[in-house]
């Protein structure tokens, strides 16, 4: 025999888990628990086990078996919460030769062609701009808008040669002519705080710890002394794949003035800006004939 009123508590817990255990669980399906109770003498025997997606309460009084089926209704799983909306890119519709270019938050500024006021050194990277050297595929070092360099033996200066023959981009009808050796002293000397204390540029404090003033010897030659030498100036300071800057047009800036380079771009990069709206997109075109580049052997 077994007492009644102790058997009507165990059958009161047992539910009272099976449904806490349905509740907890959640999400769209149904969980069916069956639980089998044994009593013996002064043992309790329980089986459990899960079937279906359909459940009923069923009490069942066999001897001294009760079988208890517990039942409860799907419990929808907790919805996450709306996805914010997406910011759309731009129309990508655009007519052969253009490119529109869009940036995330503030980072972008301004159309800036002017080192010393914080020009982005990643105008070289989309085309607009260019610098000296770039790397190959192997990692190994090309020349661009140099075509070579020297050392002195000592490591105390070096001596660069700039090509010739490469044209700056017309910016608003206002033609700055070819590139020599000058643009480069003159977009190095603004971009170093040494040279400009002033210089807001990205790389100011790095050029300023590895050379001092850049000065044209010549259209097509550049000398100046190291502070100290870094065998990676090349491959870095003034790569095109590297913390490098953009070469400008001296001719524009003594022809235009600070405030007129500061807000337009006279590079010799193959695109050339159309449009800049600031910290929201810039729109770049192809300039006008064939790029300086493509008509020379492939440097090496």
């Amino acid at each position: 025999m077994f007492n009644t009123s102790k058997m009507k508590l165990v059958i009161g817990l047992l539910i009272g888990a099976s449904m806490a255990a349905l509740v907890a669980c959640g999400g769209t399906e149904t969980i069916t628990v069956v639980e089998t109770v044994v009593v013996k003498g002064d043992t309790v025997e329980v089986i459990k086990e899960v079937k279906g997606d359909t459940v009923e309460v069923i009490k069942e009084v066999k001897g001294d078996t009760v079988t208890v089926v517990a039942t409860a209704t799907s419990v929808p799983a907790a919805q996450p919460d709306a996805v914010e909306e997406l910011i759309s890119a731009p129309d990508t519709s655009t007519p052969s030769g253009t490119a529109v270019i869009a940036v995330n938050g503030n980072t972008m500024g301004a159309e800036n062609g002017l080192n010393e006021a914080g020009s982005a050194d990643g105008l070289k990277n989309v085309g607009i701009a260019e610098t000296l050297f770039r790397r190959a595929a192997d990692d190994s070092t090309l020349n661009w808008l140099a075509t070579d360099f020297t050392i002195s033996s000592d490591l105390s200066s070096a001596t660069v040669k700039i090509a010739q023959g490469v044209p700056f981009q017309v910016v608003d009808g206002y033609d700055a002519g070819n590139l020599n050796a000058h643009d480069v002293a003159f977009s190095m000397n603004n971009a170093n705080s040494t040279t400009t204390p002033e210089s807001i540029h990205g790389q100011a404090g790095d050029f300023a710890g590895l050379w001092g003033e850049w000065t044209a010897v010549d259209d097509e030659t550049v000398e100046f002394d190291f502070v100290s030498y870094d065998s990676t100036w090349k491959d870095d300071f003034v790569n095109q794949s590297g913390q490098a800057l953009s070469i400008f047009s001296k001719k524009a800036f003594d022809d235009k003035g600070k405030d007129w380079v500061r807000d337009n771009i006279v590079a010799t990069g193959p695109y050339q800006v159309e449009e800049w709206l600031r910290d929201e997109s810039y729109t770049v075109v192809n300039r006008a004939g064939t790029h300086w580049n493509a008509a020379l052997e492939p440097k090496t």
